[in-house]
C-alpha cells in the first residue's frame, strides 16, 4: 500500500506538472530512440544526468517493452508520453519521481538555410554591370550604359532614326563579348531587355535603328573579342533599371541577366 501511495503521489506530481515551461531545464545529451538520437533534459530537482538518462532508458529501452513505474535506486518512477501543451512544444515523454522532472524532446530542427539565386539566372539577380558571366560559349559583360541616349542617337544619324514616342526614351549599352567556344560563331545581334514593367523589349523590333559603334556581327574565333553598343527604346520607368538578357538554347533555361544601371 506504500508503494502504490508513493505511485499516486507521482502521478499527481505529473498532472499537476504537465503544463510547466522548461526554460531553465539542463541538457543532458541524447538518447537513441525509436531510430532517432532525442534530446535529454533536467526540467525540475536535482539529479545526475546519468541517472536522468538511466530513469528515461527504463521507459524507452533498447530492446523489449519498457515500464512505467519501476523502482531506480530506491526511488519510485513514473514516466507517460507528452501530451496536451508539453506535446505542442516538442515533447515526446516524461519521467517523474519526488519533485525530479526529466523530459524528452524533439531535436530542434536547425534553421533552414535560404537559397540564394546563383547571379544572373533571374532578373531579380542579374550581373552587376562590369562583371563577367559566361553565354554559352561567350564571356559577356555590359561594361557602360545611357539611360537617357536620345539627342546622341538621333545626332547620329538624324535622316534616319526618329524621336521615341511621348514617354519612351532612347536606352543605350556598350556589351562586350570573348568567345571562347572550340570553333567560332557569330555574337547575338538583337539582344532583349526587360525594366520593372515586367513587359520584354524584343531587340529586333524595339531598337533605337541606327546606333554609333554598333555592336558587330563578325564571325568570331576562339579568344577574339567584340565591343559595340545596342539600344532599345524603352519607357523612362523602365530605363531606370532596365536589365539585358540573353538566351544561348532559345528556349528560356539558360537565360542570363544582365543589369545595365547602378
Amino acid at each position: 500500500m506504500r508503494d502504490m501511495a508513493i505511485v499516486a503521489g507521482a502521478i499527481a506530481t505529473v498532472l499537476l506538472g504537465s503544463g510547466t515551461a522548461h526554460a531553465g531545464a539542463r541538457r543532458c545529451g541524447t538518447l537513441r530512440i525509436g531510430g532517432g538520437d532525442l534530446p535529454v533534459q533536467i526540467a525540475r530537482g536535482q539529479i545526475s544526468c546519468a541517472a536522468a538518462r538511466k530513469a528515461v532508458r527504463q521507459f524507452f529501452p533498447v530492446t523489449g517493452r519498457g515500464r512505467q513505474t519501476f523502482q531506480l535506486r530506491g526511488a519510485w518512477w513514473f514516466c507517460a508520453n507528452a501530451h496536451g501543451n508539453e506535446l505542442q512544444r516538442g515533447g515526446v515523454a516524461h519521467c517523474n519521481s519526488k519533485g525530479i522532472r526529466v523530459v524528452v524532446r524533439q531535436p530542434v530542427p536547425a534553421p533552414r538555410r535560404q537559397s540564394v539565386p546563383t547571379i544572373g539566372t533571374n532578373r531579380e539577380h542579374p550581373v552587376p554591370i562590369g562583371a563577367t558571366s559566361l553565354v554559352g560559349d561567350w564571356r559577356v559583360r555590359v561594361t557602360a550604359s545611357n539611360a537617357d541616349a536620345t539627342a546622341e542617337v538621333l545626332a547620329y544619324a538624324p535622316e534616319d532614326n526618329r524621336a521615341p514616342a511621348a514617354g519612351l526614351t532612347d536606352f543605350m549599352a556598350t556589351i562586350e563579348a570573348t568567345y571562347v567556344g572550340p570553333r567560332s560563331d557569330r555574337f547575338e545581334q538583337f539582344p532583349n531587355a526587360v525594366g520593372p514593367s515586367a513587359v520584354a523589349y524584343d531587340g529586333l523590333y524595339e531598337s533605337c535603328g541606327r546606333v554609333p559603334n554598333r555592336l558587330p556581327g563578325n564571325e568570331v574565333f576562339n579568344g577574339g573579342t567584340i565591343t559595340g553598343n545596342f539600344c532599345w527604346q524603352v519607357t523612362q520607368a523602365d530605363a531606370a533599371a532596365l536589365v539585358m538578357y540573353l538566351d544561348p538554347s532559345f528556349d528560356s533555361r539558360g537565360r542570363v541577366f544582365f543589369a545595365m544601371t547602378q
